[in-house]
């Protein structure tokens, strides 16, 4: 059966029940926020069985615990500035192309590792925002453990690549390398500083579309740059969706991004600021890829999922709306289709 105990925050055995290193046939499961900030004496956890844990399927468990959905955020990049440039007929070199996706992938999957072990230690996962450990699948210090193994393996890869490419982005992968360490970890915490937003636009966006058109062809032009900070606005625009959802108990843990800093109704109309932002380049991108009347026949597309978001958005009363969760259910679902669009723009003559 299951039991419950309560761990004063001063105790030594309070970390080992936060990370689940205190036994390896218990998950310690909280029952109310972990916010560090919150003057509270004590700290309840549900203590479950190994073998009372919900059974999931391999690839179901890997989907879970590594946030799989996500890696549009990324690779949906790659594929964007692959398709962008062939369409161009800008010389690549096929093999580094797509050689780079595996090391990308890698450092994504382990932002988001890192991600989930110091939101859970910090306690912004309450239990509103159910992920891998709060549903017992693993404990804390495993994804700790796994993000150091496949950040290694990512760099490992990337470097690979980039000792076969002909250009010097070694700048570029050392930037992504930190941003990914400090993004959200308790040594310096951008996240929790206030630099979120813009961490993961440089990681989405330009550091991302630049470095990875400069590994795979020897000229970079400024429309370039453009592609990439239209990839890493949609980032922060569907990142602060999210956020909006998690605000209260960001707030609590002392986050500070956007939507604490302005709160939940400017926070929502700053979403049909970002969203408009987006449109906006993606129209002078194709301009300047001196694009016919039918690339923008998905752009207008684009806008209006982009307004059905919005919408969606501005009505929703509240951070537990049915309306705004529904959408962040969806959100990287609807990203992907954004990306669709995108291609197909790029596509058409």
């Amino acid at each position: 059966m299951d039991s419950l105990i309560s761990v004063r925050r001063q105790d030594d055995a309070f970390f080992s029940y936060l990370k689940g290193t205190f036994s390896n046939e218990w998950r310690a499961i909280p029952t109310e926020s972990l916010n560090l900030e919150v003057k509270k004496d004590y700290i309840t956890f549900r203590l479950v069985p190994v073998e009372r844990v919900p059974q999931v399927g391999v690839w179901n468990f890997l989907w879970r615990v590594l946030r799989l959905e996500g890696l549009s955020l990324s690779l949906g990049g790659l594929l964007a500035a692959l398709v962008y440039l062939q369409v161009l007929n800008r010389p690549v070199n096929v093999g580094i192309a797509i050689a780079c996706f595996l090391p990308v992938a890698c450092l994504h999957i382990a932002m988001n590792l890192f991600n989930d072990y110091y939101d859970h230690i910090k306690g912004v996962d309450r239990i509103g925002a159910v992920k891998s450990i709060q549903m017992g699948l693993v404990r804390a210090i495993d994804l700790y453990y796994w993000g150091w193994a496949i950040l290694s393996l990512g760099l490992a890869t990337g470097l690979s690549v980039l000792v076969v490419s002909p250009q010097p982005t070694y700048l570029i992968v050392a930037l992504a390398g930190f941003g990914i360490l400090e993004f959200s970890s308790n040594r310096l915490g951008l996240k929790y500083l206030g630099y979120g937003e813009l961490t993961l636009f440089l990681l989405t966006g330009p550091l991302l579309v630049v470095g990875y058109i400069w590994t795979v062809t020897p000229n970079i032009e400024v429309r370039d740059l453009l592609l990439g900070v239209l990839l890493g606005t949609l980032t922060v625009a569907f990142m602060h969706l999210n956020n909006l959802r998690e605000i209260l108990s960001a707030s609590q843990a002392g986050v500070d991004n956007f939507a604490t800093r302005w709160g939940f109704d400017k926070g929502k109309k700053f979403a049909g600021i970002i969203f408009a932002l987006a449109a906006l380049l993606w129209w002078g991108l194709l301009i300047l890829m001196h694009k016919s009347a039918w690339s923008f026949g998905p752009w207008l597309a684009g806008l209006a999922l982009l307004k059905y978001i919005f919408m969606q958005i501005i009505q929703s009363p509240s951070p537990m709306a049915s309306l705004l969760r529904q959408v962040v259910r969806k959100k990287f679902l609807l990203h992907t289709l954004l990306l669709a669009l995108i291609f197909t723009s790029f596509v058409l003559p």
